[in-house]
């Protein structure tokens, strides 16, 4: 996703419908739950306040250059975080980066 992603207008047209239909069923207990976890989490960064799905009116409203130009401007290297979790040598996890 970080690297020459293709947004096709048809594509992007196609996932909408999908992407609202996860939006009406985001208020269900588990959801909640996850929120509350993010907020502890992730407190100090945007997503407990901005969940990735986005907003409503922006996900009907937006077109496959809109998107595009959202991809170009945040998906790359400097802006993403990298977890690893497990049973693992931290200076090792680091140098192998």
């Amino acid at each position: 996703m970080t690297c020459r992603a293709l947004i096709r207008p048809e594509c992007v047209d196609s996932e909408r419908f999908a992407v609202l239909n996860e939006m009406r069923d985001s208020n269900e207990i588990n959801d909640r739950i996850a929120s509350k976890y993010y907020e502890q989490m992730f407190g100090e960064t945007m997503l407990p306040r901005r969940f990735p799905i986005g907003k409503e009116a922006q996900v009907r409203g937006f077109s496959a250059g809109d998107l595009r130009r959202f991809y170009e401007r945040h998906y790359h290297p400097a802006n993403m975080h990298l977890f690893v979790v497990g049973d693992a040598d931290p200076a090792e996890i680091l140098a192998s980066i």
